[in-house]
């Protein structure tokens, strides 16, 4: 029984119970669930009804019906809309309820993952309007024997799905024309929707009349497009029934023992019109399907069990007959007298409908005047408010005329300054150009003096005999040297500038320097002299000591050579010096950056903590909502990002946010923000690789705009994938397998280290990223020049990764995926060098991979090298799959 004592069916009934049963014992797996919603909305009744059985908890956003200024930051306009983490968004009851429903049956897949099940169609119908679908959205995406185990018999799965699409397709469609039928009921209707809605008063009183007499009409539209019966009860009513039959005698809900997600879809639908009057004639008008079959029986049992007997004639006394013919009239009297009155509470009923329409019409016209006082009274106050602003804007005229004055005497007095200033400057400026013009004097004497010097060191000016030429070339070219020097400094004065005190200190110096290099060569070559004086008297004496010393100097030589071959074959087991000193100040660098927002990151009130999520939500929402849909999209997250990062508000769920909102929270946002790049690529390009493009494209121009982020892209991107380096970490003494397997970029959590498909999978999506940030360019820069972080890196990474020692599957499986996004970028820009280097990666590198590879990872190797071999054979790489074009921005 319900509130007013009529028979729920025992679907409906059943379905109350067990969701406030399921609710207390079920998990939310871990989920951040926020509901927007109009509470009357029968497709948000259904979400209500799916969460609330599985004991979800969520927060509820009551969203205004007639300005929906809280979904204003979405560009889908409609209810419900079901935020999941704070940064996925999932549209549609149906794909709501599928895409969550999936996740709590095996939650191995992310909610990203499961959202590209269901992608959005968009569409114009016949009158020319956009409509969006979304596809599978009554299927749960679930392995074979998930889905056994869910569906255990032949046919529940095909059965759910179609009284779900019924419930979508024609059960909600009979709401409306039920609960606006009359005027009184939409009056009642509007009544409970203003009482729950969120409205204004006056909105209210508005919204009540305007909005029941508008959907009154709006109803009988209704009917006509679904083609109901002029009482649309009867839709209604053979709708139920049809349902309770569909379930039958033998089950208890749909789903059997325990409601399915048809079940919940069905009472989230018609929950809606509980305690109107469309809900009251529902539970008198239908029946359970037991009572009907028990009906049903109980008059068979009659018909059978009756005797059958001949026909025959009986006669009645006179008597009889005349109480018969009494009973008769008897009879008519009284349905007379029933007819009477049934024409009676006819009239009275119309009476009291004419009364109820005249009292409406009354409570119209009340509201009209009281709307109509509203507005003269808001017109006299505005009336009033422009005479005291036309006095209080007289006043200010007056105040700004003597400010005005004032700010011409003050004018006038720097005026003078700034005279006096620049007599003072030009004067100082005088006295420049004397001081350079000596200055340059001084320059091209010392020049001329330097220049004469060098060529006194020149060895080509002495010969063998005179001096020891071997001796005098370093002494030559320090002099050479100097001369740049000093020919640098007079290119500068050449170009219109004169030298500086700085300038001259060098040039001084390198005449110093010259002097004492003259008077070294000058030391040598007298020195020499007197060598070879020597030399010519003990030359036969020391020629065998000669002859052995040449001997063992060519011994000396080979060996040299020997070992710089096998220095040639080798190769290192990391990264050069300067590399892991690059990689080490990237890390310093964001470190320093977590440092310096600490207060955010351990925010110690309520409103810091909340003003943390708004600005994360601000910095990551944008990113994750990066795809290759249109180019105009891009542009336009692309500008929002750009404008936080650079401390203008942006509008986020109907409020304004900003980094100058917090002393520090533009290192929150910039380190926020490259985080949620490199994450991107972890995840989002890990499992569709072409997304890594237009990613990249944004990554590109944020990073030429705040330089900082793009350093913090980096620094996040070595940790998580440190072959990115590249850089094949050492394991520390001291240091756990568990936190070494993390420094490799392993995830590592209670249940054990992640496995080497999903791990491999992970470093291609951030290596994809990374060769698609090296050659994109943001088009709509206004700097010239390659990209911030150009092609020359990826060369760089290229070359050390084939002086390092491979690693098995990973170094095949990292190249492929570098090579097939970046190939054909490096080979338009380094041509010839770029063929040397895939011939030595062929013929001396790939050898090493296949030695360092067992038999059962063999599956990257191959890809490997059947893409070098194609391209060899090609003479080309092939542009990557899902490289934006020209055409894309126009999109």
């Amino acid at each position: 029984m319900d509130s007013e004592g009529h028979t729920v069916p025992a679907g409906l009934r059943i379905h109350q119970h067990l969701a406030k049963e399921e609710s207390k014992a079920s998990k939310d797996g871990g989920l951040n669930l926020t509901l927007y919603q109009y509470k009357t909305c029968p497709f948000c009744s259904k979400v209500r009804a799916f969460l609330d059985y599985q004991g979800l908890p969520y927060e509820i956003v009551e969203v205004n019906p007639v300005m929906r200024q809280e979904i204003k930051w979405s560009t889908y306009r409609k209810v419900p809309i079901l935020m999941v983490n704070e940064d996925v968004q999932l549209n549609d009851s149906s794909v709501i309820i599928s895409c969550l429903k999936t996740y709590l049956v095996n939650n191995n897949k992310g909610m990203p993952e499961l959202i590209r099940y269901y992608p959005e169609l968009k569409s114009v119908n016949e009158k020319g309007k956009k409509v969006t679908e979304f596809s599978n959205k009554y299927w749960l995406m679930l392995s074979e024997e998930e889905n056994l185990k869910m569906y255990p018999e032949k046919g529940m799965q095909k059965e759910e799905m179609k009284w779900r699409q019924w419930a979508d397709d024609w059960l909600v469609h009979l709401i409306s024309p039920n609960v606006y039928r009359t005027p009184g009921e939409a009056l009642e209707s509007f009544d409970y929707i203003v009482r729950e809605g969120k409205f204004g008063t006056y909105e209210g009183v508005f919204a009540k009349y305007v909005g029941a007499a508008a959907m009154f009409f709006i109803s009988k539209g209704l009917k006509k497009r679904h083609n109901l019966q002029d009482d649309v009860r009867q839709d209604l009513y053979k709708a139920v029934n049809a349902w309770i039959a569909a379930i039958g005698k033998k089950r208890k809900f749909m789903g059997g023992d325990q409601p399915n997600l048809a079940d919940l879809a069905v009472f989230g639908v018609l929950r809606v019109m509980e305690g109107l009057q469309a809900f009251d004639d529902m539970m008198e008008n239908t029946k359970d399907l037991d009572e009907e079959t028990d009906g049903h029986a109980k008059e068979d049992d009659v018909i059978v069990s009756s005797p059958t007997s001949p026909p025959s004639i009986s006669l009645q006394s006179p008597k009889a007959m005349e109480m018969a013919g009494c009973i008769i009239k008897f009879e008519k009297k009284q349905r007379e007298k029933a007819q009477m009155a049934l024409r009676l509470r006819e009239e009275m009923q119309k009476k009291m409908v004419a009364e109820v329409a005249r009292s409406e019409s009354e409570q119209l016209k009340r509201f009209e005047e009281l709307m109509e006082l509203k507005q003269r009274q808001e017109h006299q106050a505005i009336r009033d408010m422009m005479d005291r602003e036309a006095k209080e804007s007289i006043g200010r005229q007056e105040k700004l005329k003597e400010e005005h004055r004032h700010r011409m005497k003050v004018i006038n007095l720097r005026l003078r300054e700034a005279a006096q200033q620049r007599l003072r400057q030009a004067e100082l400026e005088r006295q420049r150009q004397v001081e350079g013009r000596e200055r340059l004097r001084n320059l091209n004497t010392i020049q001329e003096e330097i220049l004469q010097l060098n060529q006194q060191l020149d060895p080509s000016t002495l010969s063998k005999d005179d001096a020891p030429l071997a001796s005098l070339t370093p002494l030559s070219a320090r002099g050479n040297q100097l001369c740049s020097q000093v020919s640098e400094v007079v290119r500068r004065t050449a170009e219109g500038e004169f030298p500086s005190m700085g300038d001259m200190s060098v040039v001084e110096r390198a005449l110093q320097d010259m002097r004492a290099l003259i008077q070294l060569m000058q030391e040598e070559v007298n020195k020499f002299q007197e060598t070879k004086k020597k030399q010519l008297e003990q030359e036969q004496e020391c020629q065998r000591q000669v002859e052995l010393q040449v001997q063992q100097e060519a011994q000396k030589a080979a060996a040299q050579l020997a070992k710089a071959k096998a220095q040639k074959k080798g190769i290192q087991n990391s990264a050069d010096d300067s590399t892991i000193k690059w990689y080490e100040e990237l890390q310093e660098k964001a470190s320093q950056c977590a440092q310096s927002f600490q207060d955010l990151s351990s925010p110690a009130n309520a409103q810091t903590k909340k003003l943390k999520q708004e600005l994360q939500k601000a910095a990551t929402i944008p990113v994750s909502q990066i795809s290759s849909n249109s180019g105009s999209q891009v542009k336009e997250l692309f500008d929002k990002i750009d404008q936080f990062l650079s401390g203008q508000p942006v509008m986020l769920e109907g409020k304004s946010v900003s980094t100058s909102m917090h002393p520090q929270a533009q290192n929150f946002a910039f380190y926020k923000v490259a985080e949620k790049f490199v994450k991107q690529g972890e995840e989002e390009v890990a499992s569709h690789f072409e997304a890594a493009f237009p990613i990249a494209m944004v990554a590109s121009g944020i990073w030429e705009q705040h330089p900082q982020v793009g350093e913090l892209i980096l620094a996040h991107l070595h940790k998580k994938c440190p072959y990115a380096v590249p850089h094949y970490p050492a394991m520390k003494d001291g240091s756990t397998v568990e936190d070494y397997q993390r420094l490799l970029g392993y995830r590592v959590d209670s249940s054990g280290v992640e496995d080497q498909n999903s791990f491999l999978k992970k470093m291609s999506g951030m290596i994809r990223l990374y060769a698609a940030i090296i050659q994109q360019k943001w088009p709509f820069s206004s700097k010239q020049g390659p990209p911030p972080h150009a092609l020359n890196h990826g060369w760089r990474w290229l070359a050390q990764m084939l002086n390092m020692e491979p690693v098995s599957d990973i170094t095949s499986t990292l190249l492929f995926e570098f090579l097939e996004v970046c190939g054909n970028a490096l080979m338009s820009q380094y041509r010839d060098q770029f063929w040397k280097l895939i011939r030595l990666l062929k013929e001396e590198y790939l050898p090493r991979i296949e030695a360092v590879t067992c038999a059962g990872q063999m599956g990257s190797v191959i890809r490997l090298k059947n893409f070098i071999e194609g391209a060899l054979r090609s003479r080309t790489i092939s542009p990557p799959k899902g490289q934006l074009s020209a055409g894309f921005w126009r999109s």
